[in-house]
């Protein structure tokens, strides 16, 4: 954005044109696909916190960030809480019958958490690549109950 304006020059009493170029903006504008998919990948850097400090500084400023930021919060929170009680109820009953159900626990435990890993990565790509996506039960209560959007 330049800005052309005429000057005149004292000893030559000639006029000259100086471009002048204005600052460019200091300010990032980031597309709310990215910012959707990132609410997803930072599960695994910073889980829950990550994607609720997204949704706590874009809420107000797009839809689709306000409902996949807090989509994937209550996503996170749920997985965290069903992983703690699958480790309470394996310990529980792996001391009940000596160690064989950790022959039981250790590998669908390794499938659980893979599982998680795949779904996040696919609800980050579906969300970069500019889809609806919407997680079964946890959508229609981020919709309904947490943002009250119908």
């Amino acid at each position: 954005m330049a800005e052309k304006t005429e000057k005149k020059d004292v000893n030559t009493k000639e006029k000259i044109d100086v471009k002048t170029e204005s600052a460019p903006s200091t300010s990032v504008n980031i597309d709310d696909n990215i910012l959707n998919a990132i609410s997803y990948v930072l599960t695994f850097i910073v889980p829950i916190f990550g994607s609720l400090v997204i949704w706590l500084l874009y809420k107000d400023k797009s839809k689709s960030v306000n409902f996949q930021a807090m989509q994937a919060t209550i996503f996170q929170t749920s997985i965290m809480v069903f992983g703690l009680g699958f480790t309470v109820i394996s310990s529980i009953l792996s001391v009940v019958t000596f160690g064989l159900f950790t022959i039981i626990m250790i590998p669908s435990l390794f499938l659980i958490m893979g599982l998680f890993i795949i779904y996040t990565l696919y609800a980050a790509y579906q969300c970069y690549q500019k889809q609806e996506f919407r997680i079964p039960l946890i959508a229609d209560l981020v919709e309904t109950k947490i943002l009250k959007i119908k």
